[in-house]
């Protein structure tokens, strides 16, 4: 089984090995220990849809070169899988995100915040790049993932910076007192859940 693990690794979308890619990140989800850790692993696995879009993209690119001197060679052969890694990279980086938030104002500490904004500063241009390739058909989904990441740079930006104007107390501190949308972090959150 480590064996067929191991081969996994590299699968992509449409692949015969990609089930049990994904078995083996559900097991690393569950072996996370607390929210912080669980948020910081959902994040990884989103890095790790990136990386695969980029790497699909890359075969479009050259299926599609292909079909212009090739009648035989279907144009655009790659969508569904490019579909399931946007859907994948929606799922993750939401999950990451409502981890994070969530930790932090059950706890107050800026660990989580640390861990969101990180992988923001890290992929946000690398997203920029992939969107601005990816085929028309894509765009709902596309846009999606993109709420998310304003999401993420807006909570990122409110929780991690004290000055930040609120219109009302830190849900870190008074949870039962922040009504939802009471605050822009709280607003932030519930885009996130398309």
């Amino acid at each position: 089984m480590s064996g067929l693990a191991a081969s996994s690794t590299d699968a992509l979308p449409g692949d015969a090995l990609y089930g049990v890619k994904l078995g083996v990140e559900s097991w690393r989800l569950g072996m996370a220990d607390g929210a912080t850790e669980r948020g910081a692993v959902h994040l990884g696995f989103a890095s790790t849809r990136l990386a695969e879009l980029q790497e699909l993209e890359g075969l479009v690119a050259r299926d599609n070169s292909r079909a212009e001197h090739d009648a035989d060679v279907a144009a655009d052969p790659c969508t569904d899988n490019l579909r399931r890694a946007l859907l994948g990279l929606l799922r993750e980086t939401t999950a990451g995100k409502e981890q994070l938030v969530g930790e932090y104002r059950r706890s107050g500490s800026q660990e989580p915040i640390k861990v969101l904004t990180g992988f923001s500063d890290a992929h946000r241009g690398d997203w920029a790049r992939v969107r601005a390739r990816l085929p028309a058909r894509l765009e709902d989904v596309a846009d999606a993932v993109t709420v998310v990441f304003d999401s993420i740079e807006r909570a990122t930006t409110t929780l991690r910076d004290p000055s930040a104007p609120t219109t009302g107390p830190s849900p870190a501190r008074h949870p039962r007192s922040a009504e939802p949308g009471g605050t822009p972090d709280a607003r932030t959150h519930r885009v996130a859940e398309i």
